[in-house]
């Protein structure tokens, strides 16, 4: 099982609103995505993985569900079956951790062809689709991408009250960490 969290644009967000207004133009039957993140269920607890340059991140990085959700009404989150074996998706994951955010493929958006990406930097919606496909694919915006799984997939909505699993006795799990450069996730964590 896996899931897609897709961050809403909200006011008072000018980066946010300009990626999700900008991709509108070609993906107008969409909501107004501007981050996406792929999330896997490691260990039985939902880890996160994306390219953002949000809460001190500065590129490609494993997150917390409860570190990301920290707004959950800012997030629409899709869950669905993986299309290839999770041990590839987690692989191709890691082979991209602690690349540096790629702000010349958003600069991307406005060129022909999208003639800036680069093969060793990420965005946000990129680094999910190669995540998910295995594939890496130039100008997927958040908005495309969310058009690509709802086409490709049988999704489900997961409610906001279900995002964040808390641990009511306390207790430390020593698995349940953040995830950064030379933190990779393992399969069978």
């Amino acid at each position: 099982m896996l899931r897609m969290a897709f961050y809403k644009k909200v006011k008072g967000a000018p980066v946010n609103a300009l990626i999700a207004g900008w991709t509108w133009l070609s993906n107008i039957k969409t909501p107004p995505y501007s981050h996406a993140e792929i999330g896997l269920l490691l260990g039985g607890k939902w880890t996160y993985y994306s390219s953002t340059n949000r809460d001190g991140a500065k590129g490609c990085r494993w997150i917390k569900e409860e570190n990301l959700f920290k707004n959950p009404g800012n997030w629409d989150v899709y869950e669905f079956e993986e299309g290839r074996p999770i041990e590839f998706i987690i692989a191709d994951l890691n082979s991209t951790l602690g690349s540096k955010y790629d702000w010349w493929g958003i600069a991307g958006f406005a060129t022909p062809f999208g003639l800036v990406n680069s093969k060793k930097k990420w965005y946000c919606s990129e680094v999910c689709y190669y995540g998910l496909i295995g594939k890496w694919k130039k100008r997927i915006s958040p908005r495309r991408l969310f058009s690509f799984i709802r086409a490709n997939f049988k999704t489900r909505m997961v409610r906001h009250d279900d995002l964040v699993q808390e641990d009511f006795f306390g207790l430390e799990d020593s698995t349940n960490k953040e995830y950064s450069a030379g933190n990779e996730i393992k399969v069978g964590i």
